[in-house]
């Protein structure tokens, strides 16, 4: 696709945020891989009504990165209740590994300087190329 096609970030987004690098720092609980097979079994058992109602037969990863808000947001607030601090789950994008903390159990540290995403930043603009965006439309 070329460039003027791809949809531009809105004007002066750039101009407004910062990107920091960060450090997980646990207050409570423990950051829980949702690719563990004992923990979706749990999971699966709590959730057995639910799951039943949205016509899941396994609790596999596909049902967890899908499109179900129902679904997920039980699952996060199963896992919150029992005094998870977040979940790691791999990115159906790229597999790679990604987080969510829960406010209150975990938090990021900010380590290092911010970059304004004014600036070019390499990390920003494969992202936006691997998402069909123009990340310099509008700067």
């Amino acid at each position: 696709m070329e460039p003027s096609a791809l949809p531009a970030l809105p004007n002066g987004w750039r101009q407004r945020r910062v990107l920091v690098s960060a450090e997980v720092e646990i207050l409570s609980g423990e950051v829980l891989p949702l690719d563990d097979m004992l923990l979706r079994r749990d999971l699966r058992l709590k959730l057995s009504d639910l799951l039943l109602d949205l016509e899941v037969e396994h609790l596999d990863m596909d049902e967890i990165q899908g499109k179900r808000r129902e679904l997920t947001q039980a699952i996060a607030r199963t896992l919150f209740e029992e005094g998870a601090a977040g979940v790691l789950y791999r990115s159906k994008y790229d597999n790679e590994l990604c987080g969510a903390l829960f406010e209150g159990r975990a938090r990021l540290l900010p380590h290092g300087e911010p970059r304004s995403l004014a600036d070019p930043i390499p990390e920003l603009e494969q992202v936006c190329e691997e998402f069909l965006l123009d990340p310099l439309v509008g700067v």
